[in-house]
């Protein structure tokens, strides 16, 4: 049987798509475990918004609380990123800033 140019039951190709440098930042932060204050934290990415030339990283840290920030983004790297996220999380009170934090 056919349906819309297509046999059913046949799969149709894959969509071909372009990774944005937004994708390759989730890919590489999201998920990842920081360590801080000797305990483990997951990073959740909840959004990266871009504005010209700047990147802004809306982030969570799963730990023995929740923590959330959103932060303007210096380094060109994920790595030293993560490393800027955990300073920062290193000295945050129990309850942080709701201002944008810029690393």
């Amino acid at each position: 049987m056919w349906s819309a140019h297509h046999q059913i039951g046949q799969a149709a190709p894959p969509q071909s798509f372009e990774l944005t440098a937004a994708d390759e930042w989730f890919a590489a932060i999201d998920g990842q475990t920081v360590r801080c204050r000797n305990l483990d934290w997951r990073v959740q990415v909840f959004g990266i918004h871009r504005v010209e030339h700047r990147s802004w990283f809306q982030v969570g840290f799963e730990g023995p609380q929740q923590v959330n920030g959103t932060f303007e983004a210096t380094h060109e790297h994920p790595k030293a990123f993560l490393e800027a996220l955990t300073a920062w999380l290193e000295t945050t009170e129990e309850t942080p800033s709701t201002v944008p934090t810029l690393l």
